[in-house]
């Protein structure tokens, strides 16, 4: 078992042979992974079917023996969406350090004329956020070739705002955090020093055009719970696109 106060994790390992090959494989105990001990260390990932003396230092399948999504084996660029309330910060710099990627905030890369208007309290148009969703289209662009998964927490509503985000970018999946109307006022209004006028939750909502093709994650369970379905959700998918069709 690991120590808590430590980073040393071959307590954490324990052998597994793999019935009539003669090989073995370790894997995490579920006492570590429970209490994500292995949490910012790039060295860890999780080899449930890698065996001891494979030289590749990743898994061969993104799913273990034992069931459990190896999370260091996802790949790609995600965008991760909803309406305001709908916890897409939380969610992505949380499944960002599961799985040892990238989290970027859609905020932080508004132009300062976007910036200014938000802190005068007027309404960005849709003039306004082309040039934004541009400059994070071409922010995914450049960051293609890391093999870390990235997270990007937008809001991006509309159809068309998702389309100029996606521009060039094949691969790029969409992860939609949907709830009712009513559970996200009810956690908003429950947060210390937060308010949001019901009218501009409503005008979310009447702006939101959902996704036909994101993967759909329902805000109703504590995070905790969101991130393992949502990472499930991932890793059955990759398992898709890697299947050999031979």
């Amino acid at each position: 078992m690991c120590d808590p106060g430590s980073l040393i994790f071959e307590g954490c390992w324990t052998l597994y042979s793999v019935p009539g090959t003669g090989c073995s494989c370790r894997i995490l105990t579920d006492d570590c992974l429970r209490r994500g001990l292995w949490a910012g260390c790039g060295a860890v990932t999780f080899p449930t079917r890698q065996y001891a003396n494979d030289k590749n230092p990743r898994p061969r399948n993104s799913i273990g023996i034992d069931g459990r999504m190896n999370e260091r084996t996802i790949t790609g660029q995600y965008v991760v969406m909803g309406v305001s309330g709908s916890g897409k910060s939380s969610v992505a710099s949380t499944v960002a350090s599961r799985t040892g990627g990238v989290f970027l905030d859609a905020d932080d890369f508004h132009p300062e004329s976007n910036k200014k208007k938000m802190a005068e309290g007027t309404p960005l148009t849709d003039e306004d956020r082309w040039g934004w969703l541009d400059i994070l289209n071409r922010e995914l662009k450049e960051r293609m070739g890391d093999s870390r998964p990235l997270f990007l927490a937008c809001s991006a509503l509309r159809q068309a705002y998702r389309d100029r985000i996606a521009a060039g970018l094949p691969d790029l999946r969409f992860i939609y955090l949907h709830g009712s109307e009513e559970l996200i006022r009810a956690r908003m209004q429950a947060r210390k020093n937060h308010f949001m006028p019901p009218a501009l939750l409503e005008s979310q909502f009447q702006t939101l055009e959902e996704p036909r093709d994101a993967i759909r994650v329902s805000i109703a369970d504590p995070v905790p719970v969101i991130i393992d379905n949502l990472i499930q959700q991932i890793g059955r998918q990759h398992e898709v696109l890697n299947q050999d069709p031979h």
